[in-house]
């Protein structure tokens, strides 16, 4: 996470902790009462999540509300879903043993409403947390005579209700993949369903992004191809990295500078669809696309000059905000930017972002535009004022 808060100048981080119970990932649902010993226990999971507000991290869970497994401490037949012919609804093997699925509306009657609130006391999450496969199948059936409960009773009083108490005590919910039943309900989806190739032949077009971009954000996992950025960008797709001890921080850049910020500033935006290509969608007014690169831009009427973002798929020069412009290379190269209007060049400075130390670089004012050279997956920031910039060091460092 310091890695990641180095390298992105401080950018916001939701920090999702996959096996944080019990043995890891999938083992002792439905119960969440013990702290994988890997991560020092319960105190020591504490000041990590303490201490993620000093990168600007949230650190969080991934959950899974779906799952038993008999050797469970607080293992329960009476919540687990029944199948037609009455047995327990026994599923795959996950971590070493079958799981069970459990019948959401009756255990939230009771046992899942105690687990929500034990988890958000508990823990102290914190906004946000993750529910896996919450939203994976929304139509699951209760064959079990004492209870039984069709799809819709299950997804209303089951998974609506579930999510209902979590924000009842101020926690969104994420859940894995994005179904149409969970849009409005459910902000954030890991991922979107992959499309197959029409049968019948014709161009993709940007059908979700089109209808629901305003509903909801979906991701996908990892950017590092060229036409995954691409792809990416084409389905409204905000990536994230999945990491485990090995970390590819080439890859980490990559989606973030390469897709999560450009994201960042199309997502909001209109969609035209006269005007796209099967590599990228068309966000107002200017949207050009080849299988190589893609140029936005952007006019207004009371501008005296356009505000440009440019995404190469191996490069990529944006606003980070009014007071930050950030250029970014797969490959060692010169860059330029349009200068912005109202910058001074005597009082801006430039940074390369590197882990535990940054340092200055040389740029400079050509033709009306800010050129530098970038060291390969090295991100350069230029910041509009030098002694701002100092005092946010100043106040980070405090």
């Amino acid at each position: 996470m310091r890695t990641v808060t180095d390298v992105t100048a401080g950018y916001p981080q939701v920090v999702h902790l996959w096996g944080w119970q019990y043995r890891g990932k999938d083992t002792g649902y439905p119960a969440v009462a013990q702290v994988n010993e890997r991560l020092g226990g319960y105190d020591r999971l504490q000041q990590l999540m303490h201490r993620g507000r000093e990168l600007n991290a949230n650190i969080t869970f991934s959950d899974n509300c779906d799952d038993a497994y008999r050797s469970s401490p607080a293992w329960d037949p009476g919540i687990i879903a029944r199948r037609p012919d009455g047995k327990l609804w026994e599923r795959g093997n996950w971590a070493g043993e079958n799981s069970y699925i459990v019948g959401l509306a009756k255990n939230m009657t009771e046992p899942g409403r105690r687990r929500v609130q034990y988890t958000c006391d508990r823990y102290k999450l914190r906004d946000t947390t993750h529910i896996g496969v919450l939203s994976y199948f929304p139509i699951r059936n209760d064959w079990e005579p004492a209870h039984p409960a069709g799809g819709v009773k299950n997804l209303v009083d089951g998974r609506y209700k579930m999510l209902e108490e979590f924000a009842r005590r101020g926690v969104d919910v994420s859940s894995e993949a994005i179904r149409y039943t969970f849009i409005g309900t459910v902000s954030l989806f890991w991922h979107m369903p992959r499309p197959a190739p029409c049968p019948f032949g014709g161009k993709p077009i940007p059908l979700m992004a089109a209808i629901h971009r305003h509903s909801a954000v979906w991701g996908e996992w990892g950017t590092s191809r060229p036409d995954r950025v691409l792809n990416c960008l084409f389905s409204s797709n905000s990536p994230h990295a999945m990491v485990g001890t090995e970390v590819d921080f080439a890859s980490v850049l990559d989606s973030f500078y390469l897709v999560r910020l450009p994201w960042s500033k199309l997502h909001r935006r209109g969609i035209t669809i006269q005007h796209f290509s099967a590599m990228a969608i068309a966000p107002s007014s200017v949207w050009m696309a080849t299988p190589r690169s893609i140029s936005i831009g952007k006019t207004t009427r009371t501008a005296s000059r356009s505000t440009i973002w440019r995404l190469q798929v191996r490069e990529a020069h944006v606003s980070l905000d009014k007071e930050r412009i950030v250029f970014y290379s797969v490959k060692a190269r010169e860059l330029s930017f349009p200068l912005p209007e109202g910058w001074t060049p005597s009082e801006m400075i430039a940074t390369r972002l590197s882990v535990d130390q940054s340092t200055n670089a040389h740029f400079r004012i050509q033709s009306g535009r800010v050129t530098l050279r970038v060291p390969s997956r090295v991100p350069v920031i230029v910041h509009r004022d030098r002694k701002a910039k100092t005092t946010l060091e100043l106040k980070a460092g405090a």
